[in-house]
């Protein structure tokens, strides 16, 4: 595109520069805003033309700039916001990922527990000892 784009530069500008060559001494009349200009050279009209083109197209540049600019920061603002959100999640998710593994461990000791009294309820007539005092518990 930028090939294209310089190659039609080059064109218009050879364009240009035959169109000063051939019409250097070529007088027109022309009418601007009421006003009658008598006897001007063809090759201020077009260079004149040329520059208000070229000042117009630098006004609706420098605005679609600025707009762009504007957006780019509003859309740099969100996505901090945004990053900061992340951030006060993920250690939320950390804090719930600990507080579940601390309730798997809990889960798993009291699973052992459930089945230690799953056979002491199985046979309820024997003693037991007991891990703490030594002592025999007749149930």
């Amino acid at each position: 595109m930028t090939y294209a784009k310089r190659i039609f530069q080059l064109v218009l500008l050879f364009a240009i520069i035959w169109l000063t060559i051939q019409n250097y001494s070529a007088k027109t009349d022309i009418k601007v805003f009421n006003k009658e200009i008598t006897d001007a050279s063809v090759i201020l009209v077009i260079f004149f033309s040329l520059m208000i083109g070229g000042l117009i197209s630098a006004f609706f540049s420098a605005l679609k700039d600025f707009k762009n600019s504007k957006e780019h920061s509003r859309v740099l603002k969100e996505l901090k916001l945004t990053n900061k959100d992340l951030e006060i999640k993920t250690k939320d998710l950390l804090i719930a990922v600990n507080d579940l593994e601390k309730l798997k461990v809990e889960n798993t000791s009291l699973s052992n527990e459930i089945k230690t009294l799953k056979e002491v309820m199985k046979y309820p007539n024997k003693a037991i000892n007991t891990e703490e005092g030594g002592k025999l518990i007749d149930y």
